[in-house]
Formats: structure tokens, C-alpha cells, sequence
């Protein structure tokens, strides 16, 4: 017999009652629509340049100092996308393009554009808009918090 279990539920709900969680989370609802901009073009350019390494290396079967394929990672569409999305996020990116920049220095221009793109121009975009999100939402609970402040003190010394 299965059973099913309330408990687990009810402390999500306690949870989200408190007041600090609850304004974190409309924090982040507000902040998923410009995440979302930016985020678009970030996978935009991802796709791209998985398009342009898919279209060069696709058929080509040669081995590289190391004895790798140098299409590895590149053989579909769908493994040059994992592989980029891989180099653009920074996890393993000179294992995927190390195959292909040993076997022809000029391929690291492709991978220099790619990564400049989706690191440094995109990611940084990404982070400078959630701290401007977040600065924006404190600065107006402590607009908030001071407007309370001298109002509770004006009532006081009235």
C-alpha cells in the first residue's frame, strides 16, 4: 500500500509564510523577465557558433597530433550544441576545443570569438543585471524602511 504523506507540503507552505522568503522570492519573479532577455541572447549565440563548428568540422575525419578526431564533439548538431554550451558555461571548454586547436592554430580564432561572446560579454551581462535587480529591490525595502522610521518618530514626538 502507498502513502502518501502531508507533512512535507505543509512545511513548503509554513516556509513560504515567512516574511523574508516570501520578498525574496518576488525578487525573483521580477527578475526573471530581464533574465530571460539576456539569457536568450546568451543561448543565441551559443546556438550560432554551434552551427558554424557543426558546418565545419561535421565530415571531417582527421586525427590530430594526439591521435583525437578533431570533429570530436561536433559530429551532430545536437553534440555541437552540448559542446558549446559546455565551453560557454566554462566547465570543460579546453578539453572540447583542445582537439581542434592542436590540429590548426587558426580554429583557436573561432574559439576565441565564441568564448569571448558567451564568457566575458553575456555571463558578465547576466551577473551585472541580477546585482542591479537586487540593488534595486533593497534600495526600495530601505527607502521603505527609513520612510516607516521617521514616520514612527514624527507620531512619537507629536
Amino acid at each position: 500500500r502507498h502513502h502518501w504523506r502531508v507533512a512535507p507540503f505543509l512545511r513548503v507552505l509554513l516556509m513560504l509564510c515567512m516574511p523574508k522568503l516570501n520578498q525574496l522570492l518576488c525578487a525573483l519573479v521580477n527578475m526573471v523577465g530581464e533574465w530571460l532577455s539576456v539569457a536568450s541572447f546568451w543561448m543565441g549565440t551559443v546556438v550560432f557558433f554551434a552551427w558554424i563548428s557543426v558546418t565545419i568540422f561535421e565530415d571531417d575525419k582527421q586525427r590530430n597530433g594526439e591521435g583525437t578526431l578533431i570533429n570530436e564533439g561536433f559530429q551532430t548538431f545536437g553534440d555541437g550544441l552540448y559542446t558549446m554550451f559546455v565551453a560557454s558555461s566554462t566547465d570543460d571548454f579546453v578539453d572540447k576545443f583542445n582537439a581542434t586547436f592542436t590540429y590548426n592554430r587558426a580554429y583557436g580564432l573561432l574559439w576565441l570569438v565564441c568564448l569571448f561572446l558567451s564568457n566575458f560579454l553575456f555571463l558578465n551581462l547576466i551577473l551585472a543585471m541580477v546585482f542591479e535587480t537586487y540593488s534595486k529591490k533593497f534600495s526600495k525595502t530601505m527607502k521603505g524602511v527609513f520612510a516607516n522610521r521617521e514616520k514612527s518618530i514624527s507620531q512619537v514626538f507629536q
